[in-house]
Parts: C-alpha cells; sequence; structure tokens
C-alpha cells in the first residue's frame, strides 16, 4: 500500500505544490516521520522526482530510470565470464553495430514516410521533419486529443490561458480520473507553454498544446518548436567524423570533411582571440556562407536544365509485341458463310485478273460484305435456280427471295448444268399428302453412290430485320 502511494506521488503529480502535500499526507497517514530513509529522499526530491526537473530537457531520460537500454545494448557481446581482452574487441564490435543500426534507421527515415493520422496541417508539417521513430511519438500525442476537452479561461491581451481537462485511462483502457492542465499561449509570436512540460522535458509537444493549436486554426508551428535533433533532414556533426568502425576507402564528401575541419578550428581559435577579430572573422563567414548558397544554386539548376534536355532528347520505342491469350485472329474458325464469303471473292478476283467480267463497283460492295454481290452473272444458271426453287417449293416465290440466300444456295451445291434442266422427274405422293420427286436430288436429299456433296435444297431462314 505504502509502494502504490509513493508511487503515485512520484510520478503523477502534476505541479510541485501538489507533490510536497501529498507526500506530506502520506507521512502522515502511515506515521512515517522518524523514518530517515524518507526523510533523505524527500532532503533530495529536487534531484530525482519527475516534477522538479521536468522544466529542463532530458530527451526523455530520468534519474529514476533503469539503464536496461545501456545493459541490453552489451548483453549480445559479453557476459560474466568476458575477459578484458575479449571486451575491448566486443565493445568496438558493439559501436560498429550501433553505428550500421543508426544508418539503417536514416536511411528508412529518408526514403519512408509514416501515413498521417488525422490530415491536420500540423501533423503533415512534423511529418515532413521528424524522423520516423520520433514521429511516432508524435502520432501517440495526436491520438490523444480525443480524450481531451480544451476551453477559454480568460483573456489578457494577445496572450490566452486555456484549460484543457484530459480523461487519464489505465492500463485495461478504463478511466481513472481527469486531469486538468493550463496552456498559455500567446498569439502575436504563436509561443505556447503547457503546464506538463513535456516540450521542456522531451521536446516533444504534448497533446495539450496540440489541442490548443487546433483550436487557434494555427498551420505552421514556429521553427523553434521542432528541435534539431530530431529532425532528419539534418546532418549532424559526428557523423562526418571519420572512425576506425568506417571502411578503409573514404567517400569524397568525407574526405573534403576532414581537410576542412582543422582549417576551421585554427580559424575559430584566431577569431575568438579579441571583439575585433571575431567581427571580422563573421563578417567573412557570412560572405563565405552567401557565395556557397549562390553556387550551389546556380548547380541546381544546371542540373535541372541538363535533366530535362536529356528526358526530352529521349527516343520512346513503341512497345514490344506479346501473343495474346487463345487463338489467333488469323486463324479463327470461320462459319460456313464466311467460307462461302470468301471463296466467292476469291473466285471473283480470279476472275478480274484472267477476264475482267466483274465490275470494280461490284467487287467493292463484295469485299464489304454485301451479299448481293454473289450473284454470279449467268443469266442462264439464275433462271435455272429460280425455276428449281420454286418446283421444290411451290408456296414460295423463289423471286421473292433475298440474294443472299440464292449465294448460300449457289456456293454450297455448285454450278447447275443443263443436265439437271432436262433430267426426267416423276412426281409422287406420300402418305402424308406432300410431293415427292423421283429424284433424290429434287427432295433435297443425297445418293449414297453421288460422289459430290450436296446439302438438303431447303432455302435458309429469313434474316431479321
Amino acid at each position: 500500500m505504502i509502494k502504490k502511494q509513493l508511487k503515485n506521488i512520484v510520478y503523477n503529480s502534476l505541479t510541485v505544490d501538489e507533490c510536497d502535500e501529498r507526500w506530506m499526507t502520506m507521512i502522515e497517514h502511515f506515521n512515517l516521520e522518524n523514518n530517515d530513509w524518507l526523510k533523505s529522499l524527500y532532503e533530495q526530491r529536487n534531484k530525482w522526482i519527475p516534477v522538479y526537473v521536468k522544466d529542463k530537457f532530458w530527451a526523455g531520460m530520468s534519474t529514476s530510470q533503469r539503464s536496461e537500454s545501456m545493459n541490453a545494448f552489451f548483453d549480445e557481446y559479453v557476459h560474466s565470464k568476458t575477459s578484458l581482452k575479449q571486451f575491448v574487441e566486443q565493445y568496438d564490435n558493439a559501436l560498429k553495430k550501433k553505428i550500421e543500426k543508426e544508418k539503417h534507421l536514416d536511411f528508412g527515415s529518408f526514403n519512408s514516410m509514416i501515413p498521417v493520422i488525422t490530415g491536420y496541417p500540423i501533423e503533415r508539417q512534423f511529418q515532413s521533419f521528424y524522423t520516423n521513430n520520433l514521429f511516432k511519438l508524435f502520432q501517440d500525442e495526436i491520438r490523444g486529443l480525443m480524450f481531451c476537452n480544451t476551453s477559454l479561461v480568460r483573456q489578457e491581451g494577445v496572450a490566452f490561458i486555456f484549460e484543457v481537462v484530459e480523461t487519464l485511462l489505465g492500463k485495461n483502457g478504463d478511466p481513472i480520473r481527469d486531469a486538468s492542465f493550463r496552456v498559455h499561449y500567446t498569439e502575436l509570436d504563436c509561443q505556447v507553454k503547457c503546464l506538463c512540460h513535456l516540450f521542456e522535458f522531451r521536446g516533444i509537444l504534448c497533446r495539450h498544446v496540440i489541442s490548443v493549436l487546433i483550436r487557434m486554426k494555427v498551420i505552421e508551428v514556429p521553427m523553434n518548436y521542432i528541435m534539431d535533433r530530431w529532425r532528419k533532414d539534418i546532418k549532424h556533426g559526428y557523423q562526418s567524423i571519420t572512425n576506425i568502425y568506417d571502411e578503409y576507402v573514404c567517400d569524397e564528401e568525407r574526405h573534403r570533411y576532414n581537410i576542412l575541419t582543422p582549417l576551421i578550428q585554427e580559424v575559430q581559435q584566431l577569431g575568438a582571440n579579441n571583439d575585433d577579430s571575431c567581427s571580422i572573422l563573421v563578417k567573412i563567414l557570412k560572405d563565405a556562407k552567401e557565395k556557397l548558397i549562390a553556387i550551389q544554386t546556380d548547380h541546381s539548376r544546371a542540373d535541372q536544365l541538363k535533366e530535362a534536355s536529356t528526358s526530352s532528347s529521349k527516343t520512346i520505342h513503341s512497345p514490344l509485341k506479346v501473343r495474346s491469350r487463345g487463338r489467333p485472329p488469323t486463324k479463327r474458325k470461320q462459319s460456313k458463310i464466311e467460307q462461302i464469303v470468301k471463296k466467292s471473292v476469291a473466285k471473283a478476283r480470279k476472275k478480274v485478273i484472267e477476264g475482267p467480267t466483274v465490275s470494280v463497283e461490284e467487287l467493292t460492295n463484295m469485299e464489304n460484305g454485301k451479299h448481293d454481290s454473289l450473284i454470279i452473272h449467268d443469266e442462264q444458271l439464275t433462271k435455272t435456280f429460280f425455276s428449281c426453287c420454286a418446283k421444290s417449293n411451290p408456296r414460295r416465290n423463289a423471286a421473292s427471295g433475298d440474294d443472299w440466300r440464292f449465294a448460300f444456295a449457289a456456293g454450297t451445291k455448285g454450278p447447275v448444268n443443263d443436265s439437271f434442266k432436262s433430267s426426267p422427274k416423276s412426281k409422287s405422293v406420300d402418305s402424308r399428302g406432300s410431293s415427292r420427286y423421283s429424284d433424290p436430288a429434287q427432295n433435297g436429299e443425297t445418293s449414297l453412290n453421288s460422289d459430290s456433296r450436296r446439302t438438303p435444297d431447303r432455302l435458309p431462314p429469313q434474316p431479321p430485320h
């Protein structure tokens, strides 16, 4: 019970006065006035209780946390029986592994981006500057906005004082209590300060400040609230220093950095001797900085123009031919009508080459799919066909049939000769009262002894109009 109460005082106190009051209440409740250990802790409370030190920047570290991260850092390399020689070697391997891991994280931050949750302009701003790990911590504060209720307490000129009531949750997600935080906001220079001091302690804006900024419709946060140590677009100085864990062959940028570093340090020492030297050196460095920026801008423009010229001169080739699935169009299985039309067109072309008996207009109509062009210019054959059709179907006037029907009959039965006209025909009546001829060909039947391929002498059905 004492442990739970002490832990609650240490980690859940929002102000110094609240911590002192709750401490005294605990001492009186459990009669611990004569406890020397608690007395010594209370005397040094400004060195270890978070509420006393959270107004200073500690990058999230605190004096009460255990050094488990450092212990885990060496767990894979050393153990209790490691000798001194092995420890030196393994220590170098551990540092090399740490550098490789840091480079890997930097590569991930530059080449990948975590999606936003709310789409607020403030969140997108931090997304473009923060590393991926820090942006995940910032998104935790964004998610906490749903548990905050912001209200204006009073206004003093350009200064506003807000009260943000947050519902604190337990481990199981059940609400424990409501905590009130005061946020001071200055509209002139967009300065904010919260009672929780999360930004001063960890360098990240808290959910209470974010809720006030959203209420005041702030689109962009001042850059002083984005610390350089959390930014992914800034290369830190220690990353350019040559160390024993790098490869033997340094890159060109690292080589140039190694040349400039000792020279700048010497100039820095000369400029720090007196005020005149310092002012002269500052002026020289500012002029050099402007010239280098101008040169870098010209180089970037030249590179863009070169890239644009090379991209415009590139030839665009047609895409490669890829064989489609299924049967090729040239090998498609044709219907009977298409075969007839194809043969008729081929015959007509052959006649045009040998002796033009078909006009150009008729040949064109034949290629366009007009079936009336299939009529062979043989007057005797035409008369014979219509007479046969009239005899085989007395109820139908053969002359009134469509031209494509004639093309179908002519293509399937072949040419009709004079013997077909003069062949004897004896007509009989079957049991159903229908007329039949003695010649099987006249009834649409094919003789078994005949070598010719004949189809029934029936006209195809009318096409739909």
